[in-house]
């Protein structure tokens, strides 16, 4: 005799079913083929291998309704500490929380070890199942691999999910002997329509996920070069100076320690043939201290030329896609060594670095194509970063970026200007130092909200249950 659940239409079916959890049905799914034929496709159609509420607690306040009506389709874990047992503390703070992103971190390369050459078991399937994804989002070659010596296939494993129509990356540091080159591939992601890619990954691969203009509606880079460690532990490895036909000088990294450089990935030929761009969110590092401060925390050495250039990228993007954009989102983060003085948190060192020479370079690179007499027919809302702090704005070595763009918008384009974060590097290595999301690190997230806890979603007494905002109720 047949269960009751089994005589369902497919449609009621699939209904009940996405109220379950992601192990509930992976259960489920094996009780039977046909089981199997209408639930793999719900498992692996959206992606998401972050913890649960990573996403909301990292964006910057106004950002986050924003973030959260994307409703990601998290995997819940089991038991969440209430607010009392606690979760009021910042979520680094907090050694379970830790744990949760130590686990998606694992279970991120596990999961495109499924889909790397060399690990895969079975081709075919694998290709079968990369083509049910239409939402993807992971952190790879994450801290679980940190001192892992196996070889990885990152960047061509996720070539093969060539019907993503959403896909995010975020990309920590992993040495090139390390970690399979990108090959690239026959298939271009021609459903893609939005793209966030931050930290260290590969221009090539930023090129091949861009390749499909067209249909990319959401665009965010904050792309991170190569990084050079301290040259005091050991001796290390210094790339070479890239062929450069406007600037055929080398650049000097005879220095002891040197800011994670940003990276221009964009030919002019791809940025120009963006045709339906609506947002666009580009981040870079930028100078913290000015050289003439006598601090001891000031011996870091920043990349002029990879600034300029990833400026220009910028100023290009902006010019070519200005006709269509409704949201243009910018962010510089001053840099911090890790050890940063006594007292100075991110909001202290933005306001006191934030009108450093990257930001002059900024006014002259960019600014201008801001204030072109040019149309933006569809604008509706610029947003900075780490430009301009209410601390920093009357200072003499500012132009007052949010007056200008004011000025030049009017009344019907609202200007949002926020503190921003700095960002840590690490001495040693030379490497971003985050652990939440690439970008982050455990002494910025809620400095820009005066403190506000990191778990910002939850009330007093309340569980990740009563979460106020809405998400795929399967994942609840």
């Amino acid at each position: 005799m047949s269960s009751p659940i089994s005589t369902l239409p497919v449609e009621l079916f699939l209904d009940v079913v996405k109220y379950l959890r992601h192990h509930d049905l992976a259960q489920l799914a094996r009780v039977s083929s046909q089981y199997h034929s209408l639930i793999e496709p719900v498992l692996w159609t959206h992606v998401e291998l972050h913890r649960f509420s990573l996403h909301e607690d990292l964006a910057f306040r106004p950002l986050r309704e924003q973030e959260a009506a994307l409703q990601r389709p998290y995997q819940c874990p089991e038991h969440m500490p209430t607010r009392e047992t606690g979760a009021h503390y910042p979520v680094w703070g907090n050694p379970d929380i830790t744990r949760w992103d130590l686990e998606q971190h694992r279970t991120a390369m596990l999961f495109l070890d499924v889909f790397s050459e060399g690990t895969t078991v079975d081709r075919k399937r694998a290709e079968r199942l990369a083509s049910l994804v239409r939402w993807l989002c992971l952190p790879v070659n994450g801290w679980t691999t940190y001192y892992d010596e196996k070889m990885t296939d990152t960047w061509n494993a996720l070539a093969m999910f060539v019907n993503l129509e959403y896909l995010e990356i975020s990309a920590y540091w992993r040495p090139a002997k390390f970690l399979h080159p990108f090959r690239g591939a026959h298939i271009p992601m021609s459903m893609l329509k939005t793209l966030k890619l931050r930290g260290y990954i590969p221009a090539e691969f930023v090129q091949f996920a861009c390749a499909n203009t067209a249909k990319i509606t959401q665009l965010q880079l904050a792309i991170i070069d190569t990084p050079i460690g301290s040259n005091l532990p050991s001796k290390r490895g210094i790339p070479a100076s890239p062929v450069d036909p406007e600037d055929e000088t080398e650049e000097d990294f005879d220095h002891e320690r040197i800011a994670p450089r940003p990276l221009a990935c964009l030919s002019p030929s791809l940025i120009s043939s963006f045709s339906s761009l609506e947002g666009l969110s580009l981040c870079r590092p930028c100078e913290g201290p000015p050289d003439n401060e006598d601090h001891w925390f000031n011996e870091i050495y920043h990349s002029i030329r990879s600034d300029e250039k990833v400026l220009k990228e910028w100023a290009s993007l902006i010019r070519s896609t200005r006709e269509m954009l409704t949201h243009l989102t910018l962010d510089q983060r001053p840099v911090a060594y890790e050890d940063a003085p006594d007292g100075m948190d991110s909001a202290s060192w933005v306001d006191a670095y934030c009108n450093g020479e990257g930001y002059q370079r900024f006014v002259a690179i960019v600014l201008p194509v801001l204030l072109e007499d040019a149309e933006w027919p569809a604008l509706k809302c610029i947003r900075i970063f780490g430009f301009e702090s209410d601390a920093a704005r009357d200072r003499e070595d500012s132009v007052d970026m949010v007056q200008k763009l004011q000025q030049r918008f009017g009344n019907g384009v609202p200007i949002l200007n926020g503190r921003g974060r700095w960002m840590l590097m690490w001495d040693d290595s030379g490497e971003i130092a985050s652990d939440g999301d690439i970008l982050d690190s455990s002494r910025d997230v809620g400095d820009d909200e005066g403190g506000e806890p990191s778990v910002w979603q939850w009330g007093d007494g309340k569980v990740w249950g009563e979460w106020k905002f809405g998400r795929r109720p399967r994942l609840g």
